[in-house]
């Protein structure tokens, strides 16, 4: 006998149709199980007229599946969810196929459906995922599953991959011809926020898998995958196009959620804004264009802005191991998607603060919240303005904590010190300067960068007071449009302009304070 299992949360609009291909398959020998993690709607309900074995659990699908597997009493596992059609030959072709020797799980091909261009995305990606490591395996051995321990249910996203992973280890999966119909949702807002929410609570499934996870959450390790079916891509040229404008949109909820989860920090709020003004995208906006002009005018309008993404970022990143000297030592340049460091000074200042916080064992402070957008971080850090667990928010002229630091270091912060505030007071630089010592234990540094032409009255100070202001001090000019760096003298860069020739700054001071 097969246990089919069915996890469903406010399904009503779908949970009959697939109720109904199943009562249609051609394999009769089997029992359906619903476990329902407490629908609002009519869910439970319709579920009851097909199956008297209907359940409430949750919190979370893997821990209805293995509620289900619970109570199955078949010797096979067919786990689905309540969107889904099969063809009615599935369950017989599953039936035989794993009965072959040494299989221990059983791929089922999903194909997505639906009336609206969303649809015809998904269709694509499902044909192009084919045979790859995003589809995971959905039909067991009943013995098989409990010999594992079933789902992980500490994992909230990425269970079935995770399942698929462990169960590969018994021995091989195969496939079959029959397909499942994937029926998707008619908002891309709807689909977004489900990808949102599967991002923010991947932790789990990246700490037990990291090797895997990096393989599976790299945008350039998903693009090959997309890419490598061309003659799909040829037929389906704008379908293809629009994929990888979905994609991108994925992309940029992930690498919100992944700066929450590295960094141990919510900073939703300020994430959200920051990334949203890079990619052009406004969710008010992105609504109202949807609902008056439709998927189709949306998609076609963000494609220039994912042409320059998608070249940039992939461009860049096949370069990493590109180099820069700095103070004798060679660095790698740092391509981060927060902020597009590949357009700016942050290819060059990250890297270099990074050694130093790596090679400090003691105190450090950060003034500026910037290196939690791209590592883990464990220090102390002081931003007047943005929000969030564990960011000081004082001003770092009147900041006297009770303890002194080893390191302190700031990434382009310090020319805002008040200049950017709403009362100017440019001298308040040199104030800043001045409690950045006093903050310091004896005979250790700080190390402070800042970029040229953005303040005139910090590129005055430096001219004139530079040496009185720091111990010593290293220059860096932009020398390409692809964004290389040289390091050279202060008088190469003294007259150095902010945007021009290059976006951003062109030059930039790394100034070393020593008690």
């Amino acid at each position: 006998m097969i246990s089919v299992i069915v996890t469903t949360r406010n399904e009503e609009k779908n949970i009959k149709r697939l109720l109904i291909s199943l009562k249609k398959q051609s394999f009769k020998d089997f029992e359906i199980i619903v476990v329902d993690n407490h629908s609002q709607d009519k869910t439970f309900a319709i579920a009851k007229k097909f199956t008297s074995k209907v359940y409430l659990a949750g919190p979370e699908r893997s821990a209805q599946r293995n509620f289900g597997l619970k109570k199955a009493r078949g010797n096979y596992i067919l786990f689905l969810d309540a969107d889904m059609e099969l063809e009615k030959d599935v369950l017989e072709q599953c039936f035989k196929r794993i009965q072959a020797p040494k299989t221990a799980a059983i791929i089922i091909h999903e194909e997505s459906k639906g009336k609206n261009m969303l649809a015809k995305i998904k269709a694509l990606e499902k044909e192009i995922y084919k045979d790859t490591q995003i589809e995971a395996a959905r039909f067991f051995k009943k013995k098989d599953l409990l010999k594992i321990g079933g789902y992980d249910q500490s994992l909230i996203a990425a269970e079935d991959w995770d399942l698929t992973k462990r169960i590969k280890k018994l021995d091989k999966l195969e496939t079959i011809s029959a397909k499942i119909f994937h029926w998707e949702t008619d908002s891309i807002i709807l689909d977004l926020k489900k990808k949102y929410y599967y991002a923010k609570n991947i932790q789990r499934y990246a700490q037990k898998n990291p090797e895997t996870f990096k393989k599976q959450a790299s945008f350039e390790s998903r693009l090959k995958i997309l890419l490598q079916k061309p003659k799909l891509i040829f037929r389906n040229p704008f379908t293809f196009l629009a994929l990888l404008t979905l994609k991108f949109l994925q992309y940029t909820g992930y690498f919100l959620a992944k700066s929450q989860i590295i960094s141990k920090l919510t900073f939703a709020k300020n994430q959200t804004k920051a990334l949203l003004n890079n990619t052009n995208l406004n969710i008010k906006r992105l609504k109202t264009e949807l609902r008056t002009r439709g998927l189709n005018f949306v998609l076609l309008k963000s494609l220039p802005h994912l042409a320059i993404f998608v070249g940039n970022h992939f461009f860049y990143k096949s370069f990493k191991t590109r180099t820069f000297k700095f103070n004798g030592k060679k660095y790698q340049y740092f391509y981060g998607m927060y902020n597009f460091t590949y357009f700016g000074e942050r290819c060059v200042e990250i890297p270099i603060i990074k050694r130093f916080i790596d090679e400090e064992n003691g105190n450090i402070l950060e003034i500026g919240n910037v290196l939690s957008h791209y590592f883990p971080i464990n220090h102390d850090v002081l931003d007047k303005y943005e929000k969030g667990p564990n960011v000081i928010n004082q001003d770092i002229v009147n900041f006297s904590p009770t303890k002194k630091y080893d390191l302190i270091c700031s990434i382009s912060t310090i020319e805002h010190v008040g200049w950017d505030e709403k009362v100017k007071n440019p001298e308040k630089i040199i104030l800043a300067l001045q409690n950045i010592k006093d903050l310091l234990n004896q005979q250790c540094l700080a190390v402070i960068t800042l970029p040229i032409g953005y303040n005139p009255y910090l590129d005055e100070i430096l001219k004139a007071q530079r040496k009185k202001l720091f111990n010593r001090i290293y220059c860096l000019k932009r020398i390409s449009k692809d964004n290389k760096w040289k390091e050279v003298t202060f008088k190469n860069i003294q007259q150095a302009k902010f945007n021009y020739p290059y976006p951003f700054a062109n030059a930039i001071l790394i100034g070393i304070i020593k008690k």
